[in-house]
């Protein structure tokens, strides 16, 4: 479980990272240094995938929340049983 907790955090980086590289293409349309038509394709392809990175963070999110509510609840039984294991 905390191997996959890292891979999460992990992940959510590389999301980071995606975004830091959408606000240069950004930055690059706007200097019009791409035609007009070029532009609004990128301006258009880099909103669609900036909501889609939105929607990948929020999903990992979900996810972190849920394994550390299982990481918890996992602990929480083995201390009930009256047995202290390492999770």
């Amino acid at each position: 479980m905390e191997r996959i907790i890292g891979n999460l955090e992990k992940v959510k980086l590389k999301l980071d990272e995606a975004f830091f590289y959408l606000d240069e293409i950004e930055e690059l349309v706007e200097e019009d240094i791409l035609e007009e038509e070029e532009a609004g394709r990128v301006a258009a392809a880099g909103d669609r995938l900036r909501e889609e990175l939105g929607n990948l963070s929020t999903k990992v999110a979900e996810l972190q929340n849920i394994l550390e509510m299982l990481h918890e609840d996992k602990a929480g039984e083995d201390v009930v049983d009256g047995t202290v294991e390492e999770v």
